[in-house]
């Protein structure tokens, strides 16, 4: 039996003859220290906090323009790789940026943006505050283009839960 997202916390017996596969971490958390260089879509709705510290947004602009973008080529390797076996283990595209996926998101004290939505191309992990106003980021399958950033900041240290069921959304192109 397969179950992604299945969830085993203290207290849940586990009878004999099972046996677990490889455990996918809860979650990801990134430092500023994990960030050597980072960028902000076209400059639209969006701003560095600079030193890899986060990112404060500006309501109402698409996600196409509105994200914070990690080159994968200067990030700390080491978490680099733990978020591609994270993205890997849950069975997300981690690599063509075709899809981005909602996360829930708790940052330094100062931080009120809770729901991101992470892509992963070639190149960048890609980080869109979404606003939660509207039900439509609920619903997988839109494109990014149609959800839109909320006014807020995120700072981190920041943790990343991924929503499940998976909530994904198509890209229409990152700038």
């Amino acid at each position: 039996m397969s179950q992604p997202g299945l969830r085993i916390t203290s207290g849940v017996t586990i009878g004999p003859g099972v046996t677990l596969a490889a455990v996918v971490a809860v979650g990801f958390t990134l430092n500023p220290s994990d960030i050597a260089s980072a960028s902000i879509g076209t400059g639209t709705g969006i701003s560095d906090l600079g030193s890899g510290n986060g990112f404060s947004s500006v309501s109402g602009f698409n996600l196409t323009v509105a994200n914070y973008e990690i080159s994968r080529s200067t990030m700390n390797p080491t978490k680099l790789t733990e978020i591609l076996a994270y993205f890997s283990g849950y069975s997300l595209d981690n690599s063509s940026g075709s899809y981005g996926y909602v996360f829930d998101v708790t940052g330094q004290s100062g931080s009120n943006i809770n729901k991101v939505l992470i892509a992963i191309d070639g190149g960048n992990i890609i980080i869109a505050p979404v606003t939660t106003g509207n039900p439509d980021w609920a619903n997988t399958g839109l494109p990014n283009i149609a959800l839109t950033s909320p006014s807020g900041t995120l700072i981190f240290p920041a943790t990343f839960t991924l929503i499940f069921p998976t909530v994904a959304h198509s890209s229409v192109g990152w700038y």
